[in-house]
């Protein structure tokens, strides 16, 4: 039995090279039947035909009729034998075309699985990393970034901007441990949408509604 010898393509190879073309090469009578058309188009105007010749408008009729109808699908059989070497070109490239979409199609396929592999054992990576320096009251998912995944960011990197989050987060909860008023609540706030902006902001409008309702009480 025979094996197959493997075959490789090169990019090169693929290059579309024109050995010949000629363009605009068609001779045809088509010009002169036009000006000889032109010529004769004062002969059959409407205004030359009435009821004393109306033979004559029928039969003039149906002339221009057949010589038109004549004349376009002799046009078409033309273009269609013009066409016929470049329509057998363009089908061959689109079948080429096919052909190399499909390989390329079946690679991305395993090119894809694998990246998705290698993001697969990335993240699980980051799960431990997380898990090590992280803080256990926020999910790894609320503060991931898809970057972390990527081929050019190295492990030590997540392990900086990892640590780097987990310090910034601790300096939050004390300065809202500081406050002094509702911190069990405001930790709450802040753990769900790590702002610290909105939690301070929230801590003054609690502080406010609670002078309001203390000057309406004494005021009663």
């Amino acid at each position: 039995m025979n094996e197959m010898i493997p075959f490789a393509l090169r990019e090169e190879e693929l290059e579309l090279v024109v050995s010949e073309k000629t363009l605009g090469s068609l001779t045809t009578n088509a010009r002169q039947i036009k000006e000889l058309v032109e010529r004769a188009m004062p002969n059959y105007d409407a205004a030359n035909y009435d009821e004393t010749n109306i033979d004559a408008a029928k039969k003039d009729k149906a002339m221009l009729n057949n010589a038109s109808k004549a004349f376009n699908a002799r046009r078409i059989e033309i273009e269609k034998e013009f066409m016929k070497p470049f329509e057998e070109f363009k089908g061959i490239v689109a079948e080429t075309v096919d052909l190399i979409k499909t390989a390329s199609s079946k690679i991305d396929t395993v090119v894809k699985t694998q990246e998705q592999r290698e993001k697969e054992a990335k993240r699980a990576e980051i799960e431990k990393l997380w898990g090590e320096v992280g803080h256990s009251l926020v999910p790894l998912d609320k503060v991931f970034r898809a970057a972390w995944l990527n081929k050019t960011t190295a492990v030590k990197t997540i392990k900086t901007e990892i640590a780097e989050i987990v310090a910034k987060i601790e300096s939050d909860i004390t300065t809202i441990e500081a406050i002094g008023e509702d911190v069990d609540l405001l930790k709450g706030l802040y753990l769900d949408s790590l702002d610290l902006n909105r939690t301070i902001q929230y801590a003054r409008t609690l502080k406010d509604n609670r002078e309001r309702a203390r000057i309406d009480a004494e005021r009663r």
